[in-house]
């Protein structure tokens, strides 16, 4: 049997200093339908490096 744990229709924020983990969570979440939140200074970085990964 096969489980998936999707996160379609969840959001997730990350809080704090995450460091790193960031470059990796941050796809994760996002290739499992999860929309993501973080700083707004912070978000702005991500969302350049993740665009093309990101729906409006």
């Amino acid at each position: 049997m096969k489980v998936h744990y999707g996160f379609v229709g969840q959001i997730t924020l990350f809080t704090g200093d995450i460091g790193n983990i960031d470059s990796g969570a941050v796809p994760a979440f996002l290739e499992q339908g999860a929309t993501t939140s973080r700083s707004q200074s912070s978000l702005g970085k991500i969302t350049s490096a993740l665009n093309p990964r990101i729906s409006k």
